[in-house]
């Protein structure tokens, strides 16, 4: 970036502050290691910054090992295990492909952290992607299937987490922009407290119908609201089933929508009907909805929709 400034005339000045500025807020970002493992697994980047630097690569294939370590198997295809079969006494024989008996047996089969090894080499050796692409659409396509162990250290580093703090704290004095000390940030980029998540309801319902929509029990409580009591029906069902992160097409910063999936059933009667906005409207599940949706919508439906046991027309 800087040597792209300093061929435009009048940028001298700036780009030598934009420089110093860099230089001050982020001295050390080459040792960091969340910030240098998100650059390898970007794959417009990689190692690029260390490429002339081997103990720096060894220290990072290094974290990127201990990082695969700490994540659930990856299901690889292993080399068939040879069966046994009973032992025979062999007297030692001078014949010269004894060697190779002996090499053969001494063999051992691939462990995950030598495919791991394998990805990390393959991986890096492979050409850069283009720096307009989407890291995100590359892990989705071709890094789950060449790559899964890295692909599984994807969603830990390459998402922004959301923040609420404003943009204003770029610019503090205090130096630290992103911090694990934030306080607004929960760990593993979990919900951001003091976000209004709940405010898309208000959107969909009328307002006169929902007045108050800020926590979790104040979703259940709307949503009990509007089971007209019966003789004989229970009571309503309201319940969070699944929540966290989803990628969306609409997304065109790369960051991962926060998701909340409810489930919410009534037995008897109820008014639901009248609080909805008359853009609202119920859709039955059926084979062609999942083809129309999101692939990341898709799925995660899919999954639900089979754990609930209910019917898809």
């Amino acid at each position: 970036m800087l040597s792209c400034l300093s061929n435009f005339r009048g940028t001298t000045g700036f780009h030598k502050e934009l420089a110093r500025s860099l230089n001050t807020r982020f001295p050390l970002y080459s040792e960091d290691k969340e910030a240098c493992l998100a650059m390898f697994l970007d794959p417009r980047f990689k190692s690029t910054l260390f490429r002339n630097n081997k103990q720096k690569l060894v220290w990072l294939k290094d974290l990127v090992l201990q990082d695969v370590a700490l994540c659930p198997a990856v299901e690889v295809v292993q080399p068939a295990a040879k069966v046994q079969e009973p032992q025979q006494c062999v007297q030692p024989s001078s014949d010269v492909w004894s060697a190779f008996d002996n090499l053969a047996n001494s063999q051992v089969a691939s462990t995950p952290l030598s495919t791991s090894e394998w990805e990390i080499k393959a991986y890096s050796e492979e050409a850069l992607l283009k720096k307009d692409s989407d890291p995100c659409d590359w892990r989705r396509t071709v890094g789950t299937f060449r790559y899964p162990s890295l692909a599984k250290l994807c969603p830990k580093y390459l998402p922004i987490p959301a923040t609420s703090v404003p943009s204003e704290c770029a610019f503090s004095v205090a130096g630290e922009v992103v911090s694990v000390r934030r306080e607004r940030l929960l760990p593993d980029h979990d919900f951001v407290p003091g976000e209004a998540k709940y405010d898309t309801l208000k959107l969909l319902f009328k307002p006169e119908t929902l007045a108050k929509c800020e926590t979790e029990d104040d979703i259940k409580e709307f949503f009990r609201s509007c089971h007209l009591e019966e003789d004989g029906a229970d009571e309503p069902l309201v319940e969070c089933r699944q929540r966290g992160y989803m990628d969306d097409p609409m997304n065109t910063d790369h960051c991962w929508r926060e998701t909340e999936l409810w489930n919410i059933h009534y037995d008897g009667a109820e008014n639901l009907q009248d609080k909805m906005q008359n853009h609202l409207l119920w859709r039955l599940v059926t084979e062609d909805l999942f083809m129309k949706l999101p692939l990341g919508q898709s799925v995660l439906l899919h999954e639900v929709t089979k754990s609930l046991q209910a019917s898809i027309i």
